[in-house]
This record gives structure tokens, sequence and C-alpha cells, in this order.
């Protein structure tokens, strides 16, 4: 079908819409049902929650992946990136009629997929008889993510046999599944289930209809299913997936060292799955193995350089648990390549302030401060950097800023008066540094200012108030 993909600004102008609306619902009674056919009313609580799940989707279309505006009959669809899925190596040997032996398969990359594809489709033209020639090209389409195009693939192969294959049904029910289509997709399951087809991939896919319906322990079950019947078997292009899905379901009930046992014997048929290999870096860092965990990051990275937050999370394991700046700097500026955030360039500029380079790590908390202007922490990094600098104005004039605007925690405003309070002593002016901790004593009733005060109004030559402070 025709399709209109979102853009960023579209879908972020429509969140506020979507927001104003559904909050103007709030005690009216208005409400939806689940799919358990459960009455949930409009509350706050269930607003917030929706509007944070369409951050998700708007962070999902910055890093890449595409999602359609509705068609106008209730159809949206998504288009996710091929480094998103979990990448089977598969092959088959296919002997034509005069004997001749071509091998099609074992293509780990999406280079080597696009050369399975061109072999494929070569055989296509050699055999247009042979219904295996347009079922690989589907396969192979589907792990490059061109998803219509392999819908399609799957549809001649089964028009060339006139019937309907279990396998091609498989693949278009998962391809509609991809794309949001979960009424067809659950329709075609159906019919499959009628017909008696078991197996690993029903499995497989009837936990997705589970998982997408709310239904995460039936879904968990029959992933769960799929990982024991592929163990009887030659494991099918699903496994991976499975055991990603199983492995996210059960990620914060089942112990964490049984989770990377199931990950590991996952990236032992999908050696190149982005997905496993990103679970098992969080499960690595869990459990505390910190140099396997920066392995496993290290390795994702190298399979897939465009990945949205691998360098980052390699770049916060240098950073914080092995102060290694140096080399998260590296990872960083990798990461910056792929995406620019506040956040990101907060980083950048910390370690490079460890560091000592000093001009490089302004220009990267300038950077944060110019994405992000309405988060203190930024300008208070700034601010800090100029202090340790001795690049004093400059200091002050940022500690003002960050002061200026909203800080909700309390223990975060008395370390930021805290440390404009020392700039201010550096420069000699001890009354205006007293006084910057007055707020601390008074609004906070942060009692351990008192002394640093007092000794600050001793040191302006104001003995009474120093006095007063100690009492």
């Amino acid at each position: 079908p025709d399709v209109e993909w979102w853009t960023a600004e579209e879908y972020e102008k429509w969140i506020a819409t979507q927001k104003e609306e559904l909050e103007a619902l709030i005690g009216t009674g208005d409400g939806w049902y689940d799919g358990q056919g459960v009455f949930h009313e409009w509350t706050q609580e269930s607003v917030d929650a929706t509007i944070a799940e369409y951050q998700e989707t708007l962070e999902s279309i910055k890093n890449g992946t595409l999602y359609s505006k509705d068609n106008g009959e209730g159809d949206t669809y998504s288009m996710i990136p091929p480094t998103e899925d979990v990448v089977s190596e598969y092959g088959v040997n296919v002997t034509k009629e005069n004997g001749e032996s071509v091998h099609i398969g074992n293509y780990a990359s999406n280079e080597e997929l696009d050369k399975a594809l061109e072999a494929a489709s070569l055989y296509c033209k050699q055999e247009p008889e042979d219904p295996l020639g347009p079922y690989l090209c589907g396969q192979i389409l589907f792990h490059l993510g061109r998803l219509q195009e392999s819908y399609n693939a799957f549809t001649q192969s089964m028009n060339v046999i006139r019937g309907r294959d279990a396998m091609c049904l498989f693949y278009q029910c998962r391809i509609l599944m991809r794309v949001s289509q979960w009424v067809d997709a659950k329709a075609l399951l159906d019919q499959l289930i009628k017909a008696g087809i078991t197996g690993v991939t029903m499995d497989f896919c009837r936990g997705m209809v589970d998982e997408h319906e709310g239904r995460k322990i039936n879904a968990a079950e029959h992933y769960q299913l799929a990982v024991q019947s592929y163990r009887r078997e030659d494991p099918p292009d699903v496994i991976g997936e499975a055991i990603f899905r199983l492995v996210r379901l059960e990620y914060n009930t089942r112990d964490k060292s049984e989770l990377l046992s199931l990950v590991e014997e996952g990236l032992g048929i999908d050696t190149r799955s982005i997905s496993l290999l990103d679970l098992k870096g969080d499960l690595l860092h869990d459990l505390n193995e910190m140099d396997a965990a920066i392995r496993a990051r290290r390795q994702l990275c190298k399979l897939d350089p465009s990945h949205p937050t691998a360098f980052e999370s390699l770049g916060r394991l240098l950073q914080f648990c092995k102060q290694d700046f140096a080399g998260a700097v590296d990872a960083y500026r990798e990461q910056l390549k792929v995406r620019q955030t506040a956040p990101l360039y907060n980083l950048l500029g910390l370690c490079l302030q460890e560091l000592e380079r000093f001009p490089e790590a302004e220009a990267e908390f300038l950077h944060a401060v110019e994405l992000a202007p309405e988060v203190p922490a930024y300008m208070a990094n700034l601010a800090e950097l100029y202090l340790i600098w001795k690049e004093y104005p400059k200091s002050e004039e940022a500690y003002k800023k960050a002061l200026s605007l909203p800080l909700p925690c309390s223990q975060e405003r008395v370390r930021l008066r805290q440390r404009y309070s020392l700039l201010l002593r550096r420069m000699g002016r001890w009354e205006e540094a007293a006084q910057a901790l007055a707020p601390n004593i008074y609004q906070e009733f942060y009692s351990d200012d008192c002394r640093t005060q007092a000794e600050l109004w001793a040191q302006a030559g104001n003995p009474e108030r120093a006095m007063a402070c100690l009492k």
C-alpha cells in the first residue's frame, strides 16, 4: 500500500496535540478497553504513560525507524531498520535439472545478503517453475527489511505451486506483524492453527500475538516452547528473535545468569545478532562482569557502527567503571556521528575535563547547553569547568544562569550554591560567598553550611554575623 511516513518534527507536534486531547478526557468517564476486555478510565497517570510510549516512538523515529500515518482505515505501519532484526546465517544447495549445483546462503551481513538476493533472483529467471526461487528471494528480502517485496515474493512462490505453503504463510504472518497489521496477521495465524500446523515458528508467532495484546505470561510460555522445540530440530530463523523476546520479557523476574546462558545459546545460532549481543552486554553489566561487558559492547560496535546506543554504552562503561576517559572520549565521538544529543555532549565534556583538555570540554558543554538550555546540570557542569580552569568571570556567569533555572532536587540546589560560594571565595568576595549559602541554611535547612558561612563572615570582617551563624 501507499504509505505516508511521519517525520520527527510532525510526530512531536502530534504528541503535543494528543496530550491536550487526552488530558481533556480526564474525569469525563471516557476510556478504553484493553486486550483482555477490561475497561480503563483515563487518568493523569494513564495519560502520562501513553505519552511516554509516544515519546519512545519519537526516539525510534529520530533513530531511523519509519512509522506511518493512519491511512484512514485504522491501519498504521512501521518499517524497522534491518540492523534491529536478528539475522540468521542460512544456506541451501539447489541442484538444477542439468545436475549443476548452485549454493545460495550462509550470508550473515547485509552486503552478503545483497549478493544472495542477486543469486536467488538469477535462479528465479533460470528456473521460473521452481517455487524455491521466489521463496529464497522472500527469505532474503525479509532479512534485508524490504518487507513489501518479501511478502510479494512468498505470494509468487505459492502461485507457482498453485496452492498454499505453511512456511510462506508464516513469513507473511511475521511481515504483517512487523508492519502492525495485527488483524490480518491474527486471521492468517488462525488459518494455520485450524489447519493443524505446529512447531517452532507457530509458537513464535503465537507469542508475538500474546505479547502485542499484553498477555506477557502467555507470550513467555510460547517463546519458551519455541526454544525447547528448536533444541530437538534444526533451528529455524525465528529462534534468535524468540530467545531475544523471551529474555526481554523475563529480564526482571528471572536469574540473570540463566538469562545470559540463554542469550549465549541464541548467539551460537545467530552469531551476528545485534539484538542478542546488545542484551548480552546489558546482562553482563548487571552481573558486574565489566570486562566481559566491555568486550560485548566493542563487538556490537564493530558489527553495527551505526547502532543508536552501542558506542554510548561502551563509553559509559569505560568512563564510570574503568575511569578510561580517553577510551570513553573515542566511544562518545563515534556515537555522535550517529546521533547528537545533549546527554552525549555532556558526557564527552566530563571526560575531556578529567583529561584536562579544557578548551575541548568547553566546546562539548556548550553543545549540550545549546541543545537543552532548560537543563541546569549542563550549565552547572560548564560553570564547574570554568572554576577548575580558573576562568572565574565565565564561571560566575554560568553559575548564575544555572541557579536561575528550576532545580527540583534539594540536594542539587544545595550543591550548586556551595560551588558558587566556593567560586566567590576564590575571588576574595567573602561577603557574597557567605550570602550565597543563606538559602541552603534558611530554605533547605542544611545546617552543615552554618560553620562555613560563619568562617566566611569572619573573613569578611563581620564577627557578629559569624557568631550568629554558630549559634
